[in-house]
């Protein structure tokens, strides 16, 4: 959707429903204009996630002729004036061999009314085909940042000045074990960061002598997870995750704390929203009982409010969440999420839905669903484990539960049931476990 002005009419832009008849087409990845005035968006047919790129004007939703194929997961970055962006594209048939079309993901340039086909190679990264490279911005549009993640722990850093792009590339970070996500500014750039402080501290780098050893930290390192940060109204917005939960707290950029923004309940922040000169701040938030909610805050008048909520016809407040803790094969303490109605009785005798998922540095919160919904209205319990290879408590948690450590994340879940039915929340008859994507490795093994 998109409306104009804060009292504005919603209105559709881009309805995956009318991508085709069978409704096999998705809207994989969207990439808006600052100025919000041309979306670059990725569709895919039947689950392949091969996105091609389209582009469409918002004010009349005229599509603009340029598409660009290839394209899954796009990073993209737009010029201040719209004229063209940076983006990245797998291998296409004839450059990659047969089985290799998701990999060598290059960054290329395309000028809008040109044949991507003719599009310049910005960057690539030759020694390693699986790299994942991003790229980014400054507002300004000087400064270009190209990130190289080397699987889930090992990241690159590149900066190239655009007032001169024939000079080379300047190194930033090479290749450490350690990840690195850059925000460039115009007169500086933000890292968020695992080096030296495994639950994430915040850096602040100059584009003069840009190297990691020059930088100086903003948000050191705390007892708490940051998720992802964003710079909006001139300042530093950190989300982070403190057992699991989301607390939103805002940051000069140079690191002095300036305020804690409140939550209605335990749940899950999203989607930040903003702009970097504006005085206003959006975000996404939602709990197992708690329906999907935008909330504004205005950092002008120091206030909160919700911008728009989904109107769900559903009453949930006969549920209360709770969060226990249970003790793993190893010893080591997990924590879970139980939603289930005040009222229940610890006979053994409910019907429990275990989910769980415990990979790829994702972090499991608390988050509404229709679905899950549905479940709890017809009496039944949801549980949901915070399970090692997750990001829930920073990065020795995640490596705690990957490649040769991958046995924690089976063990946390089977630990999971067990706690369930020794607490006579359930019996091994009424309890079935859930799991997608990396979740269906889970569920495969235990």
């Amino acid at each position: 959707y998109m409306q104009h002005g804060m009292n504005g009419t919603p209105q559709v832009l881009l309805d995956p429903n009318t991508f085709s008849q069978d409704g096999t087409t998705a809207l994989d990845w969207t990439h808006l204009t600052d100025d919000g005035s041309l979306v670059a968006f990725g569709k895919s047919a039947s689950g392949t996630e091969r996105s091609t790129l389209y582009l469409m004007r918002t004010s009349d939703k005229t599509m603009v002729p340029d598409t660009i194929p290839y394209t899954r997961a796009a990073s993209l970055a737009w010029l201040p004036d719209n004229s063209g962006f940076y983006y990245t594209r797998f291998g296409t048939p004839g450059e990659v061999l047969p089985g290799d079309e998701n990999y060598y993901r290059r960054v290329f340039f395309h000028k809008l009314g040109s044949d991507w086909r003719t599009d310049s190679l910005v960057y690539e990264y030759i020694p390693d085909k699986t790299a994942w490279t991003g790229v980014g911005l400054s507002p300004d549009g000087r400064w270009m940042v190209i990130s190289v993640y080397l699987g889930w722990s090992r990241s690159q850093i590149y900066l190239q000045d655009r007032t001169n792009p024939a000079a080379p590339f300047v190194t930033v970070v090479d290749d450490r074990e350690s990840t690195y996500e850059v925000t460039p500014l115009d007169d500086r750039f933000i890292v968020k960061t695992n080096d030296g402080a495994p639950r994430y501290c915040v850096k602040v780098g100059d584009y003069t002598s840009p190297q990691p050893e020059n930088w100086k930290t903003a948000i050191p390192e705390k007892d708490e997870t940051i998720g992802n940060i964003a710079v909006y109204a001139g300042r530093i917005i950190v989300n982070s995750v403190k057992n699991a939960c989301s607390r939103l707290t805002v940051y000069t950029l140079d690191g002095v704390f300036e305020r804690e923004l409140p939550t209605p309940t335990l749940g899950s922040v999203s989607e930040l929203g903003g702009e970097f000169t504006g005085h206003e701040l959006f975000f996404f938030f939602s709990s197992f009982n708690y329906f999907p909610t935008v909330f504004r805050y205005d950092f002008t008048s120091d206030s909160m409010s919700a911008f728009t909520r989904l109107d769900v016809d559903l009453d949930l407040s006969f549920l209360e969440t709770s969060q226990v803790w249970y003790t793993s094969k190893d010893g080591t303490p997990v924590s879970m999420f139980i939603v289930a109605p005040r009222e229940m009785k610890r006979d053994g005798t409910n019907p429990v839905y275990l989910d769980g998922y415990g990979g790829f540095n994702s972090i499991e919160s608390p988050y509404f669903s229709r679905k899950l919904a549905i479940w709890l209205r017809h009496g039944g319990v949801y549980a949901l484990a915070n399970l090692r290879g997750g990001a829930e408590y920073g990065e020795e948690w995640h490596r705690a539960g990957m490649l040769e450590k991958k046995q924690n994340t089976f063990d946390d879940f089977i630990a999971a049931a067990e706690y369930l039915v020794k607490e006579k929340y359930t019996s091994p008859d009424k309890l079935a476990l859930y799991g997608g994507s990396n979740g269906g490795l889970l569920i495969g093994a235990v």
